[in-house]
């Protein structure tokens, strides 16, 4: 199986996410070459370009502009174009790490939002990664990738994974409070953020797709 992973929203000189006609000319071409999976990381730190029925506000406060943002229909449209040349489409919503765009709706679920030096506390800028310690921030996670599942018509939806940054949840009081509080350590919290999202998109019948790794 032939896979092209595209992320879009972490390249620094490239202020606004690719539009849809340019993805189908991707999509033509992987066609050509039999590459048959098609991995959109379609958001980052910097933006939250994807509109998901019910967590608009996401979009809305975290996209680059009004014009840089895939509503359900673009999505949709991609995901059949893709289909008709025998492309799969798995979207990428990565998590808890590279989320410092859904702080500019949701500061409250963020640990370390925008914090410096960023090399300190993220692998990219800006830094910010979701609260896995804390409850609102798993279940709102739990229902974001619940409606990013009814988006996709293919087996698979990764939740991302990678570049976890310890010195992030070290320093954010927040986290801190929330581990004494239950006595979970930090890594038994990200089991438990990893299996509630994970439990809502096998309920939904499909199946999570991960990176790795803490830093």
């Amino acid at each position: 199986m032939g896979v092209l992973s595209v992320n879009p929203t972490n390249l620094s000189d490239f202020p606004f996410s690719f539009p849809t006609d340019d993805i189908k000319r991707t999509l033509d071409a992987m066609s050509l070459v039999k590459l048959n999976q098609f991995h959109w990381h379609i958001v980052d730190s910097q933006s939250f370009p994807l509109q998901i029925p019910g967590f608009e506000e996401l979009s809305a406060a975290a996209a680059y502009d009004s014009s840089s943002v895939y509503s359900p229909s673009d999505v949709s449209d991609i995901i059949s174009y893709a289909a008709e040349r025998g492309i799969d489409v798995m979207i990428e919503i990565d998590t808890p790490g590279h989320t410092s765009a859904i702080g500019e709706s949701h500061p409250e679920l963020i640990a370390c939002k925008d914090a410096t030096p960023w090399g300190n506390y993220a692998a990219e800028p800006p830094a910010g990664q979701l609260r896995i310690a804390d409850s609102a921030a798993v279940n709102f996670t739990a229902s974001m990738f619940e409606a990013v599942a009814s988006m996709v018509q293919g087996s698979y939806v990764s939740t991302g994974g990678d570049e976890v940054n310890s010195q992030c949840y070290d320093d954010d009081t927040e986290t801190q409070q929330a581990l004494n509080s239950t006595g979970e350590t930090i890594t038994q919290a990200l089991n438990s953020f990893v299996t509630a999202t994970h439990q809502v998109l096998e309920d939904a019948g499909k199946t999570p797709v991960v990176w790795e790794g803490w830093y």
